[in-house]
């Protein structure tokens, strides 16, 4: 499965280079990253035991006034403890995504940003270890994302606002028992604009 996965983030990557506009000057380009970080929902599946994630994501958007979307590539990170103490197992989540994005100016310092692309998903089952938990098993999902935040921009490039997620994709399977990849996120970050 792996292999498939590093073959699919490639085809990803590689598209977007042939399929890119010419070079665009500073003056039509309007960049963005933004940091988010919240609770998200608690996986569900059979035999499992977790507390709600919590989620770190850093995305990176690139706009053109003459495209009709923008592109954005983001990274999410995030935990959920198992709260069964005779298991004592936790599931890391590590999340890329790839996509469209459009945004739009409502008022002077409120901006609305909305996008939508592909998902490839990991889960990792950690069990206790010695030192160190020890990775017990781990799936891959490949699925879909769409997101929609609203921005307040206190300064000229830089603004605080909140980012409603939500994604899907395929189960993962873990010790041979299906967990849901579905989740939802109400993240609140920073938006740094340049």
């Amino acid at each position: 499965m792996k292999p498939l996965i590093t073959l699919l983030l490639l085809w990803a990557l590689s598209s977007c280079v042939v399929v890119a506009p010419p070079p665009a000057t500073p003056e039509n380009m309007q960049f963005a990253v933004t940091v988010t970080g919240g609770e998200g929902s608690t996986p569900a599946g059979e035999g499992t035991d977790f507390d709600a994630p919590w989620a770190l994501a850093m995305q990176f958007t690139a706009e053109r006034e003459d495209w009709p979307v923008g592109v954005e590539i983001g990274f999410q990170f995030g935990s959920a403890n198992g709260h069964t103490a005779t298991e004592n197992r936790d599931l890391d989540l590590t999340d890329f995504s790839f996509g469209a994005t459009k945004q739009w100016t409502v008022i002077p310092h409120l901006s609305l940003v909305t996008g939508a692309g592909l998902r490839i998903a990991n889960a990792t089952l950690l069990g206790p270890g010695w030192i160190f938990d020890t990775e017990l098993d781990d799936d891959y999902s490949i699925g879909y994302y769409v997101h929609a935040g609203a921005w307040w921009m206190f300064h000229e490039s830089l603004g605080v606002g909140l980012d409603a997620r939500y994604a899907d994709g395929s189960d993962y399977r873990l010790l041979g028992e299906s967990v849901d990849s579905a989740s939802s996120q109400l993240l609140l970050g920073l938006r740094w604009a340049f």
